[in-house]
């Protein structure tokens, strides 16, 4: 708001006035250089008290870190398909957890529709995955007649170094399934 008044004192960017209301105010320099003694008009001086100040720049170093760690978590860091009738792509971050799932066939679609995955460790995803193939038949003894395995694909560009699919393969062999894992084209069995 401007305010117009008798220039009291200068200091830095301010300027003090005494309006004909007889208040001070605080107002901006502006382009003319203001003179005591004589009227000037300008805009009110707001200033900012310190804590807002602190507030507001710890807020924003927070969301700054959340943002960094939001950024992180979701990075996926090694992906692979998986074949169970069903097909999907799965997307695991650093610490082995599921960040994006991606049906690559309509039963997959069907099923991802149906249920989440985000945020699971890639094992308990993929025992899930698999109960719910089952649950669904996708699984019947005319499938398991023509193959009686799970494939799982790993691409060379994923940096597979944490990926230990035992505990799904321990789970699959109690199910009477072997698991085939085919990695750059190389299976281990």
């Amino acid at each position: 708001m401007k305010k117009s008044g008798k220039v009291m004192n200068v200091k830095g960017s301010k300027v003090y006035i005494l309006t004909p209301e007889d208040e001070f105010a605080i107002v901006k320099i502006n382009s003319i250089t203001p003179v005591k003694g004589e009227l000037y008009t300008g805009y009110e001086f707001y200033e900012m008290h310190k804590g807002l100040k602190l507030l507001i720049f710890f807020i924003l170093i927070m969301g700054l870190a959340v943002s960094i760690y939001f950024i992180k978590y979701t990075k996926a860091t090694t992906s692979f398909i998986i074949n169970m009738n069903a097909e999907f792509k799965i997307n695991v971050n650093k610490d082995n957890k599921v960040v994006k799932i991606e049906a690559l066939n309509s039963k997959g679609k069907s099923i991802l529709n149906t249920s989440s995955f985000f945020n699971k460790n890639y094992n308990d995803t993929l025992k899930r995955l698999y109960n719910v193939c089952t649950a669904k038949d996708y699984f019947s003894k005319e499938y398991l007649s023509r193959t009686p395995y799970v494939i799982i694909y790993i691409n060379a560009t994923s940096q597979n170094i944490n990926l230990d699919f035992t505990e799904f393969e321990e789970y699959l062999n109690f199910r009477k399934l072997d698991l085939i894992i085919n990695q750059n084209g190389k299976s281990n069995k």
